[in-house]
C-alpha cells in the first residue's frame, strides 16, 4: 500500500494481464482488498443523507471540446480468462438488504440521482439520464444474447412488476390517439417520441 500525502493513495499494482507480486491476491480466505465498515453507533439517524464512504470529482474550468468523460467513481472487473460459473460477473454490486421482520419504506439496491436546477441546460442533441447504459463492445459471438437489461427469476418470490411510476414522472401519458388503451409509456427513439399503450388489469 502506497500513501501519498494530498496526492494519491494505491493499494496493489495495476495490470490488465497478469498477476503482479506486489498486489494482494485474492482468495478464499481474503476476499476484498478493501473493507469499509459504518454503522449508526445504536442511535436512531435523524434528518439526512448518510454513507460509509464518499468519492467526488469536481470540475471548476469550462471544457470546451474534446471527447472528455468524467466520474465520480470507477468499479471495473476485467476477466482474461475463461470462466465457467453459476455465478455474476459485475463492475459493480450494489446490494440493499434488509433482515426478516423488519419493515422499511423505499430501498433499492441503486440508487441514481439527477440533480439538474431551472437555470441549468442540456445541451442540444443531448440527453441527460438518471442510468446511461452504454456498450464499448458487443461485436462478439453471441452465442447467448446481449440486452440493455436482464432480469433474472428472484431466488425466492416474484416481482409484482417490471417498473414502477408513481405521480407525474413525464414517462406515461393520457394520449395516444385512436388506440384504446388506458395509459402509454413514452420512448424516446433517436430524439423522436413513441408511445407503447399500457392496459389496467382491472
Amino acid at each position: 500500500m502506497s500513501f501519498y500525502p494530498r496526492k494519491f493513495i494505491n493499494v496493489g499494482t495495476f495490470s490488465s494481464t497478469a498477476h503482479v507480486a506486489t498486489t494482494k491476491a485474492l482468495n478464499s480466505a481474503n476476499t476484498a482488498n478493501v473493507r469499509l465498515y459504518g454503522d449508526d453507533g445504536a442511535v436512531a439517524l435523524t434528518a439526512g443523507a448518510y454513507r460509509t464512504g464518499v468519492t467526488r470529482t469536481l470540475v471548476t474550468t469550462a471544457i470546451v471540446s474534446g471527447d472528455i468523460s468524467i466520474y465520480g467513481h470507477q468499479a471495473q472487473v476485467r476477466v482474461n480468462a475463461n470462466v465457467a460459473s453459476s455465478g455474476l460477473i459485475g463492475g459493480l454490486w450494489a446490494l440493499a438488504e434488509v433482515t426478516a421482520g423488519k419493515t422499511v419504506t423505499n430501498i433499492g439496491a441503486v440508487v441514481a440521482e439527477l440533480d439538474i436546477p431551472a437555470t441549468a441546460v442540456i445541451a442540444a442533441s443531448s440527453y441527460a439520464a438518471a442510468i446511461i447504459a452504454m456498450a464499448l463492445d458487443v461485436n462478439c459471438t453471441h452465442t447467448g444474447k446481449v440486452s440493455v437489461i436482464h432480469v433474472p427469476a428472484p431466488l425466492a418470490g416474484v416481482y409484482d412488476a417490471f417498473a414502477s411510476f408513481v405521480g407525474t414522472t413525464g414517462a406515461t401519458g393520457t394520449t395516444y390517439g385512436s388506440i384504446n388503451a388506458n395509459l402509454c409509456l413514452k420512448v424516446l427513439v433517436d430524439g423522436t417520441t413513441y408511445k407503447i399503450p399500457l392496459y389496467a388489469t382491472s
